[in-house]
């Protein structure tokens, strides 16, 4: 074989594989060059048959890695055995690995890779490779010696080193892992490679020792944890607490019949956190998320609601504040800092919190005034140091500068009020500014997209949601908040809610589309028997919650997101259908529950003969 390596009529040969190599990585990238395939083609190539040009597949095959890189490159220099890459991939799966022997410590395994995994281990942690003062191979090296010299002097002594070692066995597939060593600081002051003592607990994993402890009091607030750096190492060993609460984990998936790759997510995320941290103390819900963000293989969504019944989630209260609320605490930093005390008051005139009682508005409501005030307030900074200064002429200006935005109107007539009736300013200069304001013209949506608009809803709920839109005219709002008390088949009605949760009026159910609840609940009782959620639209996320949340803005969404429309357009083009067919607008407020403003202006788009432009108006 080694006189085969040297043989002069394999160097064209070596040629041809080189310029091949370099091709490939032209085609692959650089890496092509740096993982050894030079050394694996010239062996394949002198193990052919005598007087044969190209290398037979079952050689290629027996390689421990990269066969179907090694074929392309070899049929790129014209020596390969010309098969597919798909078949090489498919035979190689089926090939069984024989035991080979590891390059670094020459040990044998059955795993088929080239290192074995020790000596991947040492090559990381040693990245440095030098030539070894024992074997005076070219590799990492720690002490000045590589591993196998390393675990020679622990287990053997110096005299091996001389007189060379058996074969030994690295354990991969072949036998249980053998003792290790350890370096030892001697009373010179040298550190020298020990054997490390082999006992009955030593296969097994050891506990982690960042288990935490019940009760155990914080010194300061813990910075977060970077799981990225663990989340592919050796798992710690799991307590028999942790083992438990895997075995309610996997029959409560049983039990609700998670799919097979969410249960698998979520119980990998489980074993992670509980093998690390343990079961003694409450895990915090940050840790979770952090190793959902891993990857996909890692879910916590319905880890939170499992650890939260036992008693073992310390909840992220971040996480959970209102986003409207942090919204207003971001615009406030905009604010000039002369200008926030007189803004603060007009925040909590919004929030009810006055010097005479009123109504209190939602931090949405809140935000979304805030974020239209916040441009002229930062203009006005720089010239005026109080509110006061404010006259109509600049209220004026900024509504000129902002023509059909109507929300910078309203937002500065709510301030200006509010700090009027608190009395910190003494004239009200927004309210004889003038402003007009934007009338929407509602139009249809195309023929086109309505022709079989709810048969081409693959699921039974979207079939609902979308009847209840585009038959009952029920804003995307109404129907998430509907509860499965709020129906009532025997009499076909529907109950509507306000956002406030309160019932304000009764849709008469038509047969087709009590026929589409009918079926929905027929298939959600099929798939979620236990589900406990009283709204009649739940997803496979809400179905199983204990907090019994209605379904998401964005998943009512995609039902008419999958369709080429949107849920508004839909209730828009379902009410301008019956104004075109009625024009009475007491109709249109008694069937769709509308204000008479609302009427009047769908009557408008419906019929603008009626409705001429008034010549006075501006």
């Amino acid at each position: 074989m080694r006189k085969r390596l040297h043989d002069s009529r394999l160097l064209p040969e070596m040629d041809a594989v080189r310029a091949a190599i370099d091709t490939a990585a032209e085609a692959r990238g650089p890496w092509v060059r740096d993982i050894g395939l030079l050394s694996d083609c010239l062996h394949v190539l002198t193990v052919r048959p005598p007087g044969a040009r190209r290398v037979n597949l079952d050689a290629i095959l027996r390689l421990p890695r990269r066969p179907a890189l090694i074929a392309e490159v070899l049929d790129r220099a014209g020596l390969g055995p010309q098969v597919e890459r798909a078949e090489i991939m498919r035979l190689a799966r089926q090939t069984v690995v024989l035991a080979s022997s590891c390059a670094h410590c020459l040990a044998w395994k059955a795993d088929g890779a080239r290192l074995c995994l020790p000596c991947q281990r040492f090559k990381q942690a040693h990245r440095q490779a030098g030539v070894c003062a024992g074997c005076g191979r070219n590799l990492p090296l720690q002490q000045g010696r590589c591993r196998m010299c390393l675990y020679v002097l622990a287990h053997i002594g110096e005299q091996a080193l001389t007189a060379g070692v058996q074969l030994w066995m690295d354990g991969a597939g072949l036998r249980p892992r053998r003792r290790g060593y350890r370096l030892v600081t001697g009373q010179d002051g040298i550190r020298r490679p020990v054997a490390a003592e082999e006992t009955a607990d030593r296969r097994q994993p050891l506990g982690s020792p960042a288990i935490a402890t019940a009760g155990q009091l914080t010194l300061f607030p813990a910075p977060p944890r970077h799981w990225d750096v663990l989340h592919r190492r050796e798992l710690p060993a799991l307590s028999d607490r942790a083992e438990a609460l895997r075995r309610d984990l996997a029959q409560l998936a049983a039990r609700q019949q998670w799919r097979p790759r969410v249960a698998s997510a979520h119980q990998r995320t489980l074993t992670m956190i509980t093998a690390w941290l343990g079961v003694d103390a409450p895990i915090e819900e940050a840790d979770l998320w952090a190793f959902a963000r891993l990857g996909n293989s890692y879910n916590a969504r319905r880890l939170i609601p499992f650890l939260t019944q036992r008693g073992l989630l310390n909840p992220d209260h971040a996480r959970h504040a209102d986003p409207h609320r942090g919204g207003v605490a971001r615009l406030r930093r905009r604010i000039p800092a002369h200008l926030l005390p007189e803004v603060d008051v007009w925040i909590a005139v919004l929030r009810g919190e006055g010097r005479r009682p009123s109504r209190p508005f939602p931090w949405k409501t809140v935000n979304g005034y805030l974020g239209y005030a916040t441009p002229p307030l930062e203009s006005w900074g720089p010239s005026a140091t109080s509110l006061r200064e404010i006259t109509t002429a600049h209220v004026q200006e900024v509504l000129d500068n902002s023509p059909g935005v109507d929300g910078v109107f309203t937002a500065l007539r709510s301030l200006f009020k509010a700090l009027k009736r608190e009395r910190v300013i003494f004239h009200d200069p927004a309210r004889p500014a003038t402003f007009t304001f934007r009338t929407a013209v509602r139009r249809p949506v195309p023929t086109d997209l309505l022709i079989g608009l709810i048969d081409r809803v693959p699921t039974a709920s979207g079939k609902v949601a979308v009847a209840l839109t585009a038959i009952h005219a029920l804003r995307a709002q109404s129907i998430r908040g509907t509860l499965l008390s709020d129906l009532n088949r025997s009499k076909g009605t529907l109950g509507v809610r306000r956002a406030s949760g309160k019932q304000t009026r009764l849709v008469y159910l038509d047969d087709f589309t009590l026929s589409l609840i009918t079926t929905m609940l027929k298939q959600r009782a099929t798939r979620w028997p236990h589900s406990t959620n009283p709204h009649l639209l739940v997803t496979r996320v809400t179905a199983h919650d204990p907090e019994d949340p209605q379904m998401s803005h964005k998943a009512f969404q995609y039902f008419f997101r999958r369709l080429g429309t949107n849920a508004e357009q839909v209730r828009i083009d379902r009410i301008l259908d019956e104004a075109r067919a009625t024009a009475d607008p007491v109709h249109l407020i008694t069937v769709f529950g509308i204000t008479e403003d609302t009427a009047m202006d769908y009557l408008t788009s419906a019929h603008p003969e009626r409705f001429p432009t008034d010549p006075i108006a501006p």
